[in-house]
């Protein structure tokens, strides 16, 4: 569940809807794609989904490594994500946890 670890917490579970929603109108049109490329030619169907199946093999290149850190928990930190803002923020969020006698990962 990728898209769900890159939102911040408050609209984690409004990310998850809208990827489900997504996945779900992709099932339903599917058949419709499937027999429109089928009726061009036989073999396009498999072609489209392979091309779509190496496209999203390479946009997930893209998606930051999140092993080990703390992700954004509000809209404040999620627009500064990778930035030295970012990392200020992170490091008095760690410094609130550990005064709290809190994991901070």
């Amino acid at each position: 569940m990728w898209h769900s670890e890159l939102m911040p917490s408050n609209l984690r579970a409004i990310g998850v809807g809208m990827g489900s929603i997504t996945g779900r109108f992709a099932g339903i049109f599917i058949s419709f794609i499937i027999t429109f490329l089928s009726g061009i030619w036989s073999g396009l169907p498999v072609i489209f989904f392979a091309a779509v199946t190496l496209l999203s093999a390479l946009f997930s290149l893209l998606i930051p490594e999140t092993r080990g850190q703390l992700m954004p928990d509000d809209i404040e930190e999620y627009e500064c994500y990778g930035t030295e803002k970012y990392t200020l923020l992170k490091k008095r969020r760690i410094e609130l946890l550990q005064e709290k006698n809190e994991t901070p990962i």
